[in-house]
């Protein structure tokens, strides 16, 4: 039998990828099993996931070639276990086993064509070799079991080819999400690597993200690393418009127009908030006069303060206005203005719009230009809300629309 012998180093290799693979992200994965670091670092995880997953594949693959290689092996003792050669020889003439590579019998001195070990011969009586007949149906078993053998280790190359192609295949993708998480953020229609186009008309692009100054409700909080690139589903035509802004743990994330300034603040409770407006502008908040034309995208998120999460949904959610009530016997503080636009996206998603010099839900709103949200709510073992605000002359309206779309994708699911 022709042993497998690209079995033993290509299981090696495999497995030394595997495990080197393991080494080095298995402690990105296990970091990464936080939702603060997803928030904070998702390109990493990502890939750190990735790879984790294509070493465990790749030590798979190596364990499985190994038992195919022990297998062969054993199968191979196995056929000599006999105690007879696998080459040994028998005279045609009268039966006896011959020496190896022997032309003569030593026990006839007759000149022979031998006949294979593995088919079986008894020796007659009379000490006369076996019939033509028989001779020519012992050769065809010979050759058949043989043809078999060449056919089982033709298979070995095949298969061991095929894992390792499967192997560099699963590599190759791994690699070209590393890439596709660092690459250079321009974004062009001719790569699907850096653009993909989505049924509403939306391209994924890595904006560049700036870490916005915080302050803390927790004094000696230091801040987390954030990535310089960030991938966002954005319109394309506010690709080079738009950037990502987030507080310093990255627990919000909201976009807005690249030349903006930022700052945020994270409370002991785990609530934060995050304001987006022009350099040197103020962050407004609440009531805005009805001549105002503030410009600015702010957001907020509850975090464990059940209460914040109940009064801030409370106008536009009817589940968490019942919970208010039963849990605090209380109504809501705020009603929905009449002439608020709220559109149900999900179970725990609306969108809403105030017009112009109508104070409502949106924070701030009531000035000049309409002020368009989106809110979140959810409700169980963690009762959260997450919000965001957009004031834009009417003219930039899609740079609102992608920011808000760009925060439903995000926090819908929180």
């Amino acid at each position: 039998m022709v042993r497998p012998k690209i079995f033993v180093p290509a299981a090696v290799v495999l497995g030394a990828l595997g495990v080197g693979g393991l080494v080095l992200y298995t402690p990105n994965h296990s970091a990464c099993s936080s939702i603060l670091i997803q928030a904070t670092n998702e390109s990493l995880c990502r890939t750190a996931n990735t790879f984790y997953i294509i070493s465990w594949v790749l030590i798979a693959i190596a364990i499985l070639m190994t038992l195919g290689q022990i297998a062969s092996l054993t199968q191979s003792r196995n056929s000599t276990s006999t105690g007879q050669s696998p080459n040994q020889e028998f005279c045609v003439s009268c039966g006896k086993p011959m020496a190896i590579n022997s032309a003569f019998c030593p026990q006839c001195g007759a000149t022979a064509a031998p006949t294979n070990s593995s088919v079986v011969i008894e020796t007659p009586q009379d000490n006369k070799g076996p019939s033509e007949s028989e001779l020519a149906v012992s050769l065809e078993k010979s050759e058949d079991e043989k043809s078999i053998g060449r056919r089982r280790s033709a298979w070995n190359h095949p298969v061991a080819i095929g894992l390792i192609v499967i192997a560099l295949i699963l590599a190759s993708g791994a690699v070209a999400v590393a890439i596709n998480d660092h690459h250079d953020p321009t974004v062009t229609s001719s790569s699907t690597s850096q653009t993909t186009i989505r049924p509403s008309g939306l391209v994924s692009a890595n904006l560049p993200l700036s870490s916005c100054t915080t302050t803390y409700g927790i004094p000696g909080t230091k801040p987390a690393r954030l990535p310089n690139y960030i991938r966002e589903m954005i319109p394309r035509g506010d690709v080079g418009k738009l950037k990502v802004f987030a507080d310093a743990q990255g627990v919000m994330e909201l976009v807005g127009p690249r030349q903006w300034g930022c700052d945020a603040s994270i409370g002991a409770d785990g609530s934060s908030s995050l304001f987006i407006g022009p350099i040197g502008t103020n962050n407004y908040s609440g009531k805005l006069a009805s001549s105002s034309t503030v410009e600015q995208i702010s957001g907020s998120q509850t975090s464990a303060c059940v209460s914040c999460g109940l009064d801030q949904a409370c106008p536009l959610f009817a589940a968490a206005a019942q919970e208010n009530q039963s849990d605090y016997q209380q109504g809501c503080l705020t009603s929905a203005p009449a002439s608020e636009s709220i559109t149900q996206l999900t179970k725990s998603v609306v969108e809403f719009t105030d017009p112009p010099g109508v104070h409502g839900d949106a924070n701030p709103s009531g000035g000049a230009y309409a002020a368009r949200g989106a809110m979140t709510f959810s409700s169980g073992q963690l009762v959260t809300s997450w919000m965001e605000t957009c004031l834009l002359p009417p003219s930039e309206q899609s740079l609102c629309s992608a920011s808000l779309d760009d925060f439903v994708s995000a926090y819908g699911s929180k």
